[in-house]
């Protein structure tokens, strides 16, 4: 299993933006994530429906505020 850390925001908006992460909202509800849906981020519901064209090397960022 890959190693789970925390980065600080910055970094993570680096990683997006150069195309090296997905960024995910780590809420189940779909209300709370479009509610706080950062730019860049999918819901989890998008990101369950993206799963099967994602690699499994492919870094993935959840937050949540």
């Amino acid at each position: 299993m890959a190693e789970i850390r925390r980065i600080k925001p910055q970094e993570a908006r680096a990683r997006v933006q150069g195309g090296k992460a997905l960024f995910a909202c780590a809420y189940e509800s779909e209300d709370m994530c479009g509610k706080m849906l950062l730019e860049g981020a999918t819901t989890l519901g998008g990101l369950n429906e993206r799963l099967s064209g994602i690699g499994k090397d492919q870094e993935i960022i959840f937050y949540c505020k």
